[in-house]
């Protein structure tokens, strides 16, 4: 009876020696896991950082300049303002299809003061 007692506490042992290192390779699986997730989520994090940067270079480029730059030149161009100094002429976009459409604006002005000043015998010699 005295040696199935201590098969029975051997086994008894053995089972909780098992349990234990199954306990602590499941912890060390969580741990893994957790820091897996952790690393996942930094780098879709950085995907969408680097994603978003991408796309707003890309609007701004299209753009030409700031926004807020672009909506007072057309601002002040619904104003009937055309006396408008573009900062830069190396712009491309908006910005540079709004300088355009100033400077054939600034043209046809000119033009039509011309026509009215040779209507109204600006040109007569005398």
């Amino acid at each position: 009876m005295k040696d199935l007692e201590s098969k029975v506490e051997e086994l008894n042992r053995y089972a909780r020696n098992r349990a234990d290192s199954l306990m602590s390779e499941v912890i060390k699986g969580e741990e893994l896991s957790f820091i897996y997730t952790v690393l996942f989520g930094l780098f879709a994090l950085f995907a969408c950082v680097s994603i978003s940067i991408v796309f707003a270079r890309n609007l701004l480029s299209q753009l030409g300049a700031d926004p807020n730059e672009l909506s007072e030149v057309a601002e002040r161009i619904s104003d009937g303002d055309i006396d408008i100094d573009f900062k830069s002429e190396n712009r491309t976009g908006v910005y540079k299809v709004m300088k355009e459409m100033v400077d054939a604006l600034k043209e046809a002005r000119e033009a039509d003061e011309t026509r009215r000043w040779h209507r109204s015998g600006g040109c007569r010699s005398g």
